[in-house]
């Protein structure tokens, strides 16, 4: 009980406590007040899934398909894509929801009410834990004093976007793997330091468990010879404490047991004990969006992260007291953004930032403490605690921005961006239009399904005018085998439209609507056309809108692609080109050479 009275555990007690009061106010209680926002969604509902599967309804790899994260074998059986990481370490959580439901007469699904706040504990606890092991490691290398530590684990609470992970999105695995790569970092640095103790056990254990909870952060093993004062170091602890048999068998046992485990679940699914799961999805090494993963307005680090622009100065005041560190801390940052920025949806989709940095946020904090604690001048020690706190509201505001729409989700650009800047009133609301879906993995090109194009020569003056007429144009297709076949579909879009009036045209739409055979909806998505709500009167914009969507259609059912002049104005468009694609399954036949 004592240690939660110290300064570090009064800090985390009081982030705990705001965290809740936010999950609370904006994640527990809906619109209405009285119901549940969907806590358990997205990514973060494959990531959960095997709890229910598992415990609940003992149907792991039979369930009711999901396509959000559900990939079918060649013989049709039903493969959760996620590892199992983030749902193990959701698991206590899980019960505790389970026996709330049960006492308070709440349907035990695993998705009422009960669920959905202990998987949004769950995700505000790890986060918790995370800044726990933080603080450990800053302590124990660096030794910064106590009070500019706390002061850091504020910084960290409040001015990144891991509040948006740990409280609007506790499900997805972001707070978990902070979790799992700070207690690794710790864990590492101490067994360095004492490997004949616990931590020759806890280190690889740790090791594991980041690799099932989201196996691309086992890259954080490139980090690890920061603790050490150099390579000749590295090479003679390997040598005396890794590398003898009987030491490297026993950290391999202990590191392969929750791989393992993993294995069966994927036996359970799919009858083998490999199985890649991320079917239809990978890296395009030779292609990767670098610069756009930092900079870019659409996600990029440091934009919506303004707070590790510190990095820059902090890495130069590193590599001039010790480069062996600084050069270790530029590989792994180095490798992780080429890889990163290397998938084939290399800004993530639609959450907030660029999120598969949120865990690696702790080696960005331990560069901060470095340059903190070893900047002597009284000048330069304020500037930087002043950026922090600067960084604190900026943060807060980025974050209601992308909560309440003022941010576009997939969309953004410079323009938009300085449009809304530190802007937080209801008008600013999704004010934008747009789809900047990346189109899906397709190593061998995609293959148009079905296309169509109007120039709209035929009419009097060559456009096609939409006042008053709903549904003005469009295109619908019939599902046949070459739809069936397609793991993943992209529509594209692109038209020359052009307004009257700078304010017209804001309810323009396009919709993506799929039916089963009986006329139900399986999908439905409609999308703003125009981009901003202001554009120049009577001067052709050119527009393109792209679609990601996992295949949703069913044999005997039908796809509809089509605009929607919800509000009947006067709208013109012009050479309107419809394309739904899909990937190739195996590259196209070369073409003989022909004969000189």
């Amino acid at each position: 009980m004592r240690r939660l009275f110290t300064p570090i555990g009064i800090t985390l007690l009081f982030i705990g406590i705001v965290y809740v009061v936010l999950a609370w106010n904006f994640r527990w209680f809906g619109k209405n007040g009285n119901e549940i926002d969907a806590v358990i969604s997205s990514d973060g509902k494959g990531y959960y899934a095997y709890l229910p599967g598992i415990f609940l309804n003992q149907d792991l790899g039979k369930e009711k398909t999901d396509l959000l994260y559900h990939v079918k074998t060649k013989d049709g059986r039903l493969v959760n894509k996620y590892t199992y990481g983030t749902s193990l370490l959701e698991a206590p959580f899980f019960f505790g929801g389970w026996i709330y439901a049960k006492l308070g007469g709440y349907p035990t699904d695993g998705f009422s009410r009960p669920f959905q706040v202990a998987i949004s504990l769950a995700g505000i606890f790890y986060f918790l834990a995370g800044l726990y092991f933080l603080f450990s490691l800053v302590t124990s290398e660096i030794r910064l004093s106590d009070r500019n530590t706390l002061f850091l684990m504020l910084v960290i609470a409040f001015g990144t976007n891991l509040l948006y992970y740990a409280v609007q999105a506790p499900s997805f695995s972001h707070s978990y793997s902070f979790f799992l790569i700070n207690a690794f970092l710790y864990s590492s640095s101490q067994f360095r330091k004492f490997p004949t103790g616990k931590h020759r056990l806890l280190a690889p254990l740790l090791l594991s468990l980041i690799l099932i909870t989201r196996p691309v952060n086992l890259l954080i093993l490139l980090f690890v010879p920061f603790f050490f004062k150099d390579f000749k170091e590295l090479k003679r602890f390997a040598e005396k404490e890794l590398f003898p048999l009987k030491k490297l068998g026993v950290i391999l046992f202990i590191f392969l047991v929750p791989v393992f485990v993993q294995m069966l679940l994927w036996y359970a699914q799919t009858g083998n004990f490999f199985y890649w799961s991320y079917k239809g999805e990978g890296f395009y090494f030779l292609q990767p969006h670098f610069f756009d993963f930092l900079f870019s307005y659409k996600k990029g680090l440091f934009v919506y992260s303004p707070i590790l622009f510190l990095f820059f100065p902090s890495f130069i005041q590193l590599f001039l007291r010790d480069p062996w560190k600084a050069l270790v801390t530029l590989g792994f940052m180095t490798t992780i953004v080429y890889v990163f920025s290397s998938w084939y949806c290399w800004f993530y989709s639609d959450g907030f930032g660029m999120r598969p940095m949120m865990e690696f946020f702790g080696v960005f904090f331990l560069l901060f403490a470095f340059h903190l604690n070893s900047t002597r001048e009284r000048g330069k020690r304020w500037f930087i605690l002043l950026y922090f706190v600067l960084a604190i509201p900026v943060n807060l505001i980025f974050t209601w921005q992308h909560h309440t729409g003022i941010f576009h989700p997939n969309a953004m650009d410079g323009k938009k961006f300085w449009t809304v800047f530190m802007r937080t009133g209801e008008s600013y609301r999704n004010i934008f239009g747009g789809a900047r879906d990346a189109a899906p993995y397709a190593p061998y090109g995609l293959e148009t399904l079905t296309g169509h194009y109007s120039s709209f020569d035929d009419r009097p003056d060559g456009v096609l005018a939409l006042e008053g007429i709903d549904f003005p144009h469009g295109t619908n297709a019939n599902i046949d085998s070459a739809f069936l076949k397609a793991e993943k579909l992209w529509v594209r879009v692109t038209f020359k439209m052009k307004v009257e009036t700078p304010e017209a045209g804001k309810e323009l739409l396009f919709v993506t609507h799929a039916l089963n055979e009986n006329d139900s909806t399986l999908y439905y998505s409609a999308v703003k056309c125009k981009e901003y709500p202001e554009e120049p009167a009577n001067v052709w914009q050119d527009r393109i809108l792209e679609i990601f969507l996992a295949n949703p259609v069913k044999r005997g059912g039908k796809l509809g692609l089509y605009f929607w002049n919800k509000g009947l104005e006067k709208v013109y468009l012009d050479d309107v080109r419809i394309e739904l694609q899909s990937p190739r399954e195996e590259p196209l036949p070369e073409l003989p050479e022909e004969e000189e």
